[in-house]
């Protein structure tokens, strides 16, 4: 099923080319906002699949046909359906990833200001706040370099450097500022306030209009490597550009690369 679902909106983000992303984050918001949805699903479907393939081959091969449900946990755990930014970093999004975060840039952080601050109890939270924030420049700091490496240097210098510093020091200061405000109200204000469902929508609201507002920033980097380059799997993606060509509704919503 994730494969299926990667291949249907893989084929509507082949429509797209780098000229048509940049103009859509200035001219056509509606538009823009579609293709968000679709990469995200995207990304969603086909990390899952790719878990999974993983899952089978170790369940074949080193647990000689053993397999428990419970024991596997999914690469991307549908982060459209997050209630914060807390909750898509640390446990929604690229899941594979956390350990290595929190091994190579939280920790280190963590516990080298946690030594020197051992003395006063109240700086715990500063430490954590701060190792939180690490993690979100070390990541910044690897997508330059991603950029770097596909626009060479004088591209980069030119057009792109800092934008995903921007992109993850932005989400990595609303992260803890989440934490901040969560530990303010937490003794003010009822938990069945707190876990209501008109609060639950509005901090979903939230979530989907802070990565919304800030997508532009990472996306301007990425967007010129061309979506029309995915590749399809199954039969599904094929049949899907067919359709959306032949569609006059389903096509107003695609690409200049649609024939």
């Amino acid at each position: 099923m994730h494969l299926i679902l990667s291949d249907i909106f893989a084929a509507h983000l082949r429509t797209f080319n780098g000229n048509d992303i940049l103009y859509m984050q200035k001219h056509n918001k509606f538009r823009y906002f579609i293709v968000f949805f679709s990469g995200v699903t995207f990304m969603t479907a086909l990390f899952n699949f790719c878990g999974q393939m993983l899952q089978l081959a170790y369940a074949i091969t080193i647990g000689q046909g053993s397999y428990s449900p419970d024991d596997w946990r999914l690469m991307m755990n549908y982060p459209v359906l997050a209630n914060s930014l807390e909750d898509i970093w640390s446990k929604r999004w690229h899941r594979v990833f956390r350990v290595a975060w929190i091994s190579c840039a939280f920790k280190p952080i963590y516990y080298l200001l946690r030594e020197r601050t051992r003395h006063i109890p109240s700086f715990k939270y500063i430490a954590l706040g701060t190792a939180t924030f690490a993690v979100f420049l070390a990541s910044g700091i690897m997508h330059e370099y991603l950029v770097l490496c596909n626009a060479g240097w004088a591209i980069y210098r030119k057009q792109y450097a800092g934008d995903q510093l921007i992109f993850f020091g932005m989400h990595g200061m609303l992260v803890v500022s989440e934490k901040v405000l969560e530990q303010a109200l937490k003794h003010s204000v009822p938990r069945s306030i707190r876990t209501s469902l008109v609060i639950q929508l509005l901090r979903h609201l939230y979530v989907v209009a802070v990565a919304f507002w800030t997508l532009p920033w990472f996306m301007t980097s990425f967007a010129p490597w061309g979506f029309d380059k995915l590749p399809f799997v199954t039969p599904i993606g094929d049949k899907t550009i067919e359709l959306l060509s032949v569609n006059t509704f389903f096509r107003q919503y695609c690409g200049s690369c649609l024939q």
